[in-house]
């Protein structure tokens, strides 16, 4: 029996090549190997944005027609370095991105974009966050090119030493056209409504009069009708949590209980709301305690009344939700679900989706799926890494490929200008359609 020993070959003419030969040859082929990845890493499209062993992450998108767009998120450093707030912006519909400068540069803040309603239509572009103890404020009077600090546009509480310094400003809305603007928001001492009269150029603070474990972002119609739903702190540690949404019909000036405790809890936990542009308010859980099915509740009348409405249970809580003025009403569910309702929520049945094959590490912990709804019955939407796109109001659907190139990042932002153009964000990576949402490309990052 032969035996070949390592290093070591016989050829057809029975002598051995040296090891020095295949030591050189070994080497050879390395230095190859070396070469061919550094030159197809050459020629990878720019789709990561540049921030070298940094992690990205984009929070918040702003389409408008006529100016920049904007994107806003924060940077993870490298071991111990924490987070860093950044802005983007592109003067060409998506297709190159850049970094505007922040003065002063928000380390260790992680920060959300604020976008102020304003008189002539236009918000005022505003990103905020957290330090260690306060909320610090940038502006941007450029249309997202540049940003420098300025003072608080919200009265809001210093952070205590057990609140986490990624909580997020209140979203603010628009109460009615004659400039009054309200948030709500929770604190170490309780739940406050913010009001402003002016525009935002001050604002007083409401205590609201049951404490609160949980608020959900306030809804308006922006004809004085406001509504937000929040949990009350159990009295003992054994209690129950009881939830009710809150509503006005004066544009905050006061507020009103308008659900039935003993009718709807204790089903009522973490629910979120959704006003519909026809009018109606749907109110859905987002919490994994209702053992996968799906709640929902109905009104009609603002908030002050509610009706449970008919779905099949075992669809999940809903992440993602939106409708149009004709009543037709898409959700989409943590299992992968679609819900259609052509009644303004109040029955609904299962729709269907495409085989999406998002993925081992997408498909146990979806989070969110952002909606847009445009003219003539265009639907676009997210699940996971996939955007999917419906030209029948959600009837059926179809993928396009987003070209986005990390498929283990969540697109978790959509915007649209109205005018044909499409944005999303995965990770720290973003693609636009110029096509209403039929073919992607990449944006590239200066």
């Amino acid at each position: 029996m032969c035996v070949i020993e390592p290093f070591q070959t016989i050829n057809p003419m029975g002598f051995r090549l040296p090891y020095r030969f295949w030591l050189r040859m070994s080497g050879a082929l390395f230095l190859l190997l070396i070469l061919a990845g550094c030159a197809n890493r050459s020629r990878e499209p720019e789709t990561q944005l540049p921030f070298k062993d940094h992690k990205v992450q984009i929070h918040d998108l702003y389409c408008p027609a006529t100016s920049s767009l904007v994107a806003i998120g924060n940077i993870l450093k490298p071991g111990f370095g924490g987070v860093e707030g950044v802005a983007l912006y592109s003067d060409d519909r998506g297709a190159v991105w850049r970094k505007a400068p922040l003065d002063p540069v928000p380390n260790g803040v992680a920060l959300s974009l604020v976008r102020l309603p304003s008189r002539d239509g236009i918000p005022a572009l505003y990103a905020s966050g957290y330090d260690s103890k306060e909320l610090l404020w940038w502006i941007s009077l450029n249309g997202g090119r540049s940003w420098s600090g300025t003072e608080a546009k919200l009265p809001l509480s210093k952070l205590k030493f057990y609140e986490s310094s990624s909580k997020l400003v209140p979203n603010i809305v628009l109460a009615d056209t004659t400039g009054i603007l309200v948030a709500v928001v929770r604190e170490s001492d309780g739940v406050f409504v913010l009001r402003s009269t002016d525009w935002g150029k001050h604002w007083e603070r409401q205590p609201l009069q049951m404490p609160r474990s949980y608020v959900s972002p306030i809804v308006s119609d922006e004809r004085g009708n406001l509504a937000f739903f929040g949990n009350s702190v159990p009295p003992h540690p054994f209690g129950s949590y009881i939830g009710t949404v809150y509503w006005s019909s004066d544009a905050g000036a006061t507020w009103h209980e308008g659900i039935d405790h003993e009718k709807y809890n204790p089903f009522l936990f973490n629910m979120h709301l959704f006003r519909s542009p026809s009018g109606k308010m749907v109110a859905f859980n987002t919490d994994q305690r209702k053992y996968g099915n799906t709640y929902i509740i109905t009104s009609t009348d603002n908030g002050q009344t509610w009706k449970r409405s008919s779905v099949d249970d075992g669809c999940g809580m809903i992440i993602g939700i939106m409708g149009d003025m004709e009543g037709r009403m898409v959700a989409f569910t943590e299992y992968r679900k679609v819900l259609l309702s052509d009644d303004d929520g109040a029955t609904w049945r299962k729709g269907y989706l495409p085989e999406l094959n998002l993925g081992r590490s997408l498909e146990r912990r979806l989070q969110t799926a952002p909606i847009i709804f445009s003219d003539g019955g265009l639907v676009i939407a997210a699940i996971g890494n996939k955007i999917i796109r419906s030209t029948n109001r959600g009837d059926t659907w179809s993928i396009v490929d987003s070209k986005l190139m990390d498929s283990d990042y969540e697109i978790n932002n959509l915007c649209e200008d109205g005018i044909g153009l499409f944005v999303a964000t995965g990770g720290g990576m973003i693609t636009r359609s110029l096509d209403w949402g039929l073919t992607w490309q990449p944006g590239k990052m200066e």
